[in-house]
């Protein structure tokens, strides 16, 4: 591994800027390998006080862990949250993740919408959006170098959900970006 040189007295910029150019090139070796890949759902005219999820699940028998980034957008005041190792009470419906590479490779996980969950460890809930409208977005664990994506090994899963509280019926989409590095590359946890 190579450090970023420190040409000036503000290490801190020198260092984060290394690492932003460490990111991005690894990011786009791993898209090269077909390992990124991407999954949304709109959910349109959700109810004022409905809640809508993905449930992102690394089955035991993956062969790979995943870095995984979610990003929430409405259109109206809603309360967003993360939600790891929920109990799943009864199966949602799959849906169609997209290789960024586009022509390779399946995914290791799944992703999952109207999935019935509960328990699970919630981490901060947010606030986005506002009752008066307008189209409003957050990312809830953005792959940077300022706010690492959650790491999730076989057997886990994450509960995305958001709650309309707007006042009116509103659109909500939930995307999730996640890239799989292969058990074999990655030390023992």
């Amino acid at each position: 591994m190579t450090y970023p040189t420190i040409t000036d007295t503000d290490s801190k910029e020198n260092i984060q800027a290394g690492i932003e150019d460490k990111s991005r090139a690894r990011s786009s070796v791993d898209a090269l390998h077909g390992r990124e890949f991407s999954n949304g759902r709109l959910f349109k005219d959700v109810a004022d006080g409905d809640i809508v999820g993905v449930l992102f699940i690394l089955p035991d028998n993956a062969e790979c862990y995943a870095f995984l980034d979610s990003f929430f957008s409405v259109t109206g005041k809603s309360y967003v949250r993360k939600i790891d190792t929920v109990s799943i009470d009864s199966n949602g419906t799959a849906t169609e993740e997209n290789n960024r590479l586009i022509s390779n490779g399946e995914s290791c996980a799944t992703v999952e919408y109207g999935a019935s969950v509960s328990g699970g460890n919630e981490w901060t809930q947010k606030v986005i959006g506002s009752s008066t409208g307008g189209f409003f977005s957050q990312a809830l664990s953005p792959g940077t170098a300022d706010g690492p994506a959650i790491v999730v090994q076989p057997g886990e899963n994450v509960y995305f959900e958001a709650e309309n509280s707007s006042g009116q019926s509103i659109d909500i989409s939930i995307d999730t970006d996640w890239t799989e590095i292969p058990l074999d590359e990655v030390p023992e946890l």
